[in-house]
């Protein structure tokens, strides 16, 4: 069975109905937000997976989560990641930095909506509305937080 009389090859855009669901971009953005770039790939492959492509996704997630610690190796070989550990709990964490860390996870965020774009519209052109994804999003933000936590303290 198919949603709206797509077939079931490995193009973007086809939807089984095995792939009931989808998240609203709410959660989606938010969690990015405050988990940070980790938070979104763990939310954009909790998406793949309900949208019954995780397998398609996987050069994606794995390509962010590479950009992640390949960020997170740079932050901490140009003494970035000593100067916020130091300024942890302080005011003077620099507020380029906090915005530039929002903008990154805000990026991903946009990279991955865009990748699912064609999967969320077929499914709602079915009449399948998006669910809230808090759950989702609390445990993308938490992998996020602590995931970014133990890999800063690992380069440390």
């Amino acid at each position: 069975m198919l949603v709206s009389g797509l077939e079931p090859e490995e193009t973007v855009g086809t939807v089984s109905l095995t792939a009931r669901r989808y998240y609203s971009a709410p959660a989606f953005a938010v969690s990015s937000v405050f988990g940070g770039p980790l938070a979104a790939v763990a939310f954009a492959a909790i998406e793949a997976r309900a949208l019954g492509r995780l397998q398609r996704d996987l050069p994606w997630l794995a390509a962010g989560l590479v950009a992640v610690v390949a960020a997170a190796v740079v932050a901490a070989s140009s003494g970035l990641l000593d100067q916020a550990l130091q300024d942890l709990g302080t005011s003077h964490v620099p507020t380029w930095a906090q915005v530039g860390y929002r903008l990154a996870a805000l990026g991903f965020f946009v990279a991955y909506w865009f990748l699912h774009r064609a999967d969320r519209r077929a499914l709602a052109r079915a009449g399948v509305a998006a669910i809230p994804g808090y759950g989702a999003g609390v445990v993308a933000l938490l992998m996020g937080l602590v995931g970014g936590t133990f890999l800063l303290l690992a380069l440390r």
